[in-house]
């Protein structure tokens, strides 16, 4: 599942803003990760 595009933050992954994270959504059981 790709990111969605932000207009004023274009690489939230690279900065450090948000992380991947291989851990299970607790609400729907699917993986939040890469």
């Amino acid at each position: 599942m790709a990111l969605p595009v932000f207009k004023y933050h274009p690489d939230p992954l690279d900065t450090g803003a948000i992380a991947a994270s291989d851990a299970i959504c607790a609400c729907c059981g699917q993986s939040r990760g890469p």
